[in-house]
């Protein structure tokens, strides 16, 4: 289960930190290579089960008290174990530098915009981020002050992977747009094949010119090239099932004929789909 449209944010080390999405469940199939936007992050805390997650091409194996974070325009990938798939904890949450000037997160955030922990010593931020997501559910009058200190603690959790920051915190202003990046990123994820530039803006309330330029400022690319890595990603992960028809790939990702698409897939990743196949998962990492 999910809770969306959230209109939450505190003030953090001279930036501004929006949570947007906090989620909770099993994956039980594979969730295609995909990205966030400029000065976003997702947090994954992995409670019971396992799998991999592929990190721009890394792969990592991950199970119960993993945590692994990815950050602006990381691409990764999640594969759950077919026999005993990974439930985990995800929240997204957007960084805005509080100076117009200084358009960066600072270096405390940037040094844990991606990476993989394991261990026992993880589950406090586990605890905090189970927390949160009961909170959410609650939605009394006290589960939003319930919400801001537990958000500043795990806050303080993350930066203490790698170093130990002083933090200042204080209440803040959730801008609009903000609220646009999860929309954004699920209408990529999961409805790649139907999805049109007219229905985006139509969802986001912006004209289709509007949206362009909120792709191209936020994640570097149109929307066509975007719907393009989509329905690549998607394709990619679906070829790890090696007994799947190429027809029937063709039909998921929208592609009118296996021809068409296998032409689509050696120009978007230079090798051919048998050729990719063979390769099937990239090497593991050493952790």
């Amino acid at each position: 289960m999910k809770y969306d449209n959230i209109k939450l944010s505190i003030s953090a080390d001279s930036c501004r930190v929006h949570i947007l999405r906090v989620s909770f469940g099993t994956i039980r199939f594979i969730i295609p290579m995909h990205n966030h936007s400029d000065n976003c992050y997702e947090i994954h805390y992995i409670t019971s089960g396992k799998g991999k997650v592929i990190i721009d091409g890394v792969c990592h194996e991950v199970e119960a008290d993993t945590l692994f974070i990815t950050g602006p325009l990381v691409y990764h990938e999640q594969i759950p174990d077919e026999q005993n798939p990974m439930a985990e904890y995800c929240f997204n949450i957007c960084i805005e530098p509080s100076s117009s000037i200084n358009k960066k997160p600072s270096a405390a955030f940037e040094m844990v915009r991606t990476g993989v922990w394991s261990g026992q010593n993880l589950q406090d931020a586990g605890t905090v981020m189970k927390l949160i997501y009961r909170e959410f559910g609650r939605g009394d009058n006290g589960s939003r002050l319930a919400v801001t200190g537990l958000l500043q603690y795990l806050l303080v959790l993350l930066f203490r992977l790698s170093t130990e920051p002083a933090l200042r915190f204080a209440p803040a202003f959730l801008p609009q747009q903000t609220t646009q990046f999860c929309l954004i990123e699920d209408a990529f994820l999961y409805e790649y094949k139907e999805l049109t530039l007219e229905k985006l803006s139509e969802r986001l309330g912006l004209s289709t010119r509007q949206t362009e330029r909120l792709l191209k400022k936020n994640y570097g690319s149109t929307f066509r090239q975007m719907k393009t890595k989509a329905r690549m990603a998607a394709a990619a992960a679906a070829l790890l099932s090696v007994d799947k028809p190429i027809s029937e790939i063709a039909e998921e990702t929208g592609y009118t004929s296996a021809e068409h698409f296998c032409r689509a897939f050696k120009e978007f990743y230079s090798v051919t789909v048998k050729e990719y196949r063979e390769q099937a998962i990239p090497p593991t990492a050493d952790v």
